[in-house]
């Protein structure tokens, strides 16, 4: 259970207590929840018919005294302070002018210069009289400009990107793509943004006050976050003298996190909370914290006998690939709730990888070693080598979490450097401590048993055909499909992953945390939103199995698709500037691209006969029937570049490689690998700018150039239904493609330079398609437009949707 507030915070791992000074009831408590709502009068301000009448801190003030109510419970008699941060935050000194007793206002006062802090820093490009002025400038105009139109080219040869901006909407609906201009952000008839920010606010106020049952200050602190997310995600947190790219929400909850750390670290040394030069030095306040998963693939696609079936693997799959997912959700949870901090000091858990940002204090830094022992243990006595878990902790202080002047001066983008620097040291070391500290054995169990006598899944000893633990993965693979929300308890669930037992039904337990998936919570019942790529295609008797999947239009064959974003470290180290990277940015950048592979991919594939094995982070596979896995590359590609305002630093690479519906599905899910890493390999016509490429077919092309491609075996397919070619004209497309150029993967400069092909193209037309309207759109499209230096995919296309069986 979670202890904010208290005067003790009790760590049952190693029995240890740590006194915190306090004097107002619930002190840590009231600061959480004022540094998380300390800028809320912004929206609030920005829906009013006269925002200048006020500034936004009013605005907030009586916003949070009239909403937020049911937080008394929680809050005890600090209730009555809450609003004071989203009012004195800029200036805790004019709390003076309060009536109230000396220590309650110096403690105020100390909790007001904590936030003050925590939201220097979490800004970081504003400057503090920018930060004091409470300036409203264009407030109500300015629409928020997307993250990704900010990132800056990687490339000297690539342009920057025309800037877009977010109409203002909800997070769980989030159904416009970034536009180009900022009028068309504003409703029909308006000239600013008050009216779209007035639904939004009204929003706020009614899941405020549906009085919401909730169990616990933590659960409690969860619902106040994820509200927040949901209106003020697509809502700028500042419009004046910079780029207004990060949203309210990401600025509000960068802050609270760092605020709770300088928080604990002051109480952690006992200092004199009345001296201002506490708030002057530049000590190492903060702990950083990555962890990064490694072999996920391989856990998730691994194949034994029973796996290699057709029947109930993409059950299995399903089930593998949420162990993932909530695997690093427990490893996460569990160090917050080991460490009392709030929700938001977990400032990414997307995709295989997490960070928290965590107090430096001597008690921290003992739970933060006994947490990393315990969950590698754990992880090993479930897993084995089959998945490493790679932490990485670097201590800072104010300068290395603000933004420095330069790559080379200390600075918030060196400090994330480090950090990276520090995981790839962890490679080569997994276990090793806990192996020489006898923690764990190499020796597996049930390695020298017989086949009949081990699981055929996992190899663990086993009665019958399969252990009781694969039999539960099964069944949790089924439930997951169907499933619209997650319960995550300590108590009780279906599937202990790591430290928490997990469901999708509540069981009473009194700590259940529940999320809906990806959909706007009942904060009757539900206190957050969890994103899952959970797509899969059905029919009227549920989820398609693999071999459903196969059938369809022409040839029964199963299509994976694999696609990663293309030089994504590159785009957090060249891409924001050292004097922009700021917490609160790195945060936007990362979120938003997690919710594309997520919510956003669930949305693409809606209606289609497709799969989403795993999706999150930068990356996805998807498996589904063979053609419309190719329709949804093209698509998929398609809506990333809208979704990135075509931004040419942000790319993504596909790797597409076809099964018979018997075949084993980690077969093509390998091959798929290996295609993809021919994507990334791939040149374009200058041969340097690489990436961006799909292949298909044994061929690779740019993603524009499939798209086109594409399209052209739809032609083909025409010509051919139209009996105006003939099933033998697409084969002799291939055969001459390949006596031209050889299998496998050719150089377009290769392809350049044989000409060979040519007459004998026109030859084979001639004798094959008698209708020369034909003949001469054939011959433009192969040659005018050089498809038959990529014929392959279209060719191969057509000839497979126009066959029959397997």
């Amino acid at each position: 259970m979670y202890y904010y507030g208290k005067i003790y915070i009790l760590d049952s791992y190693s029995m240890y207590w740590e006194v915190l000074q306090v004097i107002m009831d619930n002190e840590r408590t009231l600061l959480m929840f004022g540094s998380l709502l300390h800028d809320i009068g912004k929206l609030v301000q920005r829906a009013q018919d006269d925002p200048w009448s006020k500034k936004h801190g009013d605005f907030g003030l009586k916003f949070i005294a009239d909403n937020f109510g049911f937080l008394e419970k929680f809050l005890g008699n600090s209730f009555g302070f809450l609003p004071y941060f989203s009012m004195y935050h800029h200036d805790p000194l004019k709390i003076n002018e309060l009536d109230m007793d000396e220590e309650t206002r110096k403690r105020l006062v100390f909790l007001l210069k904590i936030v003050q802090k925590a939201d220097h820093i979490s800004a970081g490009e504003r400057t503090e009289k920018e930060l004091e002025s409470g300036a409203t400038g264009s407030s109500v105009e300015q629409p928020m400009t997307s993250i990704f139109s900010s990132v800056l080219p990687i490339h000297h040869w690539r342009e920057k990107c025309q800037m877009h901006y977010y109409p203002p909407m909800q997070f769980s609906k989030m159904d416009r793509h970034p536009v180009k201009s900022i009028e068309e952000c504003y409703e029909k008839g308006s000239t600013d943004l008050r009216a779209s920010y007035k639904v939004l606010m009204n929003g706020l106020k009614s899941d405020c006050i549906k009085n919401p049952y909730i169990k616990s200050d933590y659960l409690a602190y969860l619902m106040v976050e994820n509200i927040l997310q949901e209106y003020a995600k697509f809502v700028p947190s500042a419009t004046y003298k910079h780029t207004a790219d990060i949203p309210l929400f990401d600025h509000m909850k960068t802050t609270a996190a760092i605020a709770t750390c300088i928080y604990d670290y002051l109480i952690s040394k006992n200092m004199d909370y009345t001296d201002d030069r506490i708030f002057s030095k530049n000590d190492k306040m903060f702990t950083l914290i990555r962890g990064e998963l490694s072999n996920i693939q391989k856990h998730i696609y691994h194949a034994s006998d029973a796996q290699q079936s057709v029947e109930g693997s993409a059950k299995r799959l399903r089930a593998r690939s949420m162990q993932v997912v909530f695997l690093m959700d427990s490893a996460a949870n569990e160090l917050l709730e080991r460490l009392c901090l709030p929700s938001s000091n977990i400032l990414l858990l997307a995709g295989g990888s997490f960070e928290i940002i965590a107090p430096c204090t001597e008690s921290s830094k003992k739970i933060l070693s006994e947490w990393e022992r315990d969950t590698q243990t754990n992880l090993w006595k479930s897993y084995g080598i089959g998945l490493n878990l790679r932490i990485a902790k670097i201590d800072a202080d104010n300068n290395m979490m603000t933004p420095g002047q330069s790559d080379k001066e200390p600075g918030y983008k060196n400090t994330r450097k480090m950090l990276w620097n520090m995981l790839l040291e962890q490679k080569n070391r997994q276990y090793g401590q806990l192996i020489s500290d006898g923690m764990i054995s190499l020796e597996r169990q049930g390695s020298n048993l017989r086949i009949s006598e081990s699981c055929p899944i996992c190899r663990k000893p086993a009665e019958g055909r399969l252990c009781r633990e694969c039999e539960t993965d099964i069944e949790f693979g089924k439930q997951v499909m169907y499933a619209d929300r997650i319960v995550r308890s300590k108590i009780r669930g279906l599937r202990k992953i790591l430290f928490h037992h997990y469901s999708f039904q509540g069981n009473g337990a009194d700590d259940e945390v529940v999320y809906a998936i990806n959909r706007k919570p009942d904060y009757r019942e539900e206190h957050g939103i969890y994103a899952l790529a959970n797509y899969a295609a059905r029919d009227q008797n549920g989820v398609l199995e693999f071999n459903a999947l196969a059938r369809g239009e022409g040839v029964e064959r199963l299509g994976v698709l694999r696609m990663d974003v293309d030089n994504l470290g590159i785009v957090f180290t060249k891409g924001i500037e050292a004097k922009s990277y700021s917490v609160s940015r790195l945060n936007t950048l990362s979120t938003l691209l997690n919710s594309f592979f997520t919510s956003l991919l669930n949305r693409i594939c809606e209606g289609k006969k497709a799969y989403v094995v795993y999706g999150g982070g930068d990356d996805l596979v998807i498996v589904g029937n063979w053609a419309e896995v190719l329709s949804l590359a093209k698509e998929i590609n398609s809506e990333f570049r809208k979704y990135v305002c075509g931004n040419e630093s942000l790319t993504i690479s596909s790797g597409i490689e076809f099964i018979w519906p018997k075949e084993p599905i980690i077969t093509g899910i390998t091959k798929a690998g290996d295609v993809l890493e021919q994507s990334k390999n791939f040149p374009s016509d200058d041969e340097i700018r690489k990436k961006n490429a799909i292949t298909a077919f044994s061929d690779t092309v740019s993603q524009e150039r499939f798209s086109l491609l594409l399209d052209f075996g739809e032609k083909l397919k025409d010509y051919r239904l139209k009996n105006e070619i003939s099933s033998g004209t697409l084969y002799s497309f291939i055969k001459l493609y390949q006596q031209s150029f050889g299998y496998g993967y050719v150089n377009k400069a290769k392809k350049m330079k044989t000409k060979r092909h040519v007459p004998l193209v026109h030859y084979m037309l001639a004798r094959t398609v008698k209708d020369k309207k034909i003949r001469y759109e054939l011959i433009d499209a192969l040659f005018v437009r050089n498809s038959f230096d990529d014929i392959l995919i279209p060719a191969s296309y057509a000839h497979l949707a126009l066959r029959k069986g397997d």
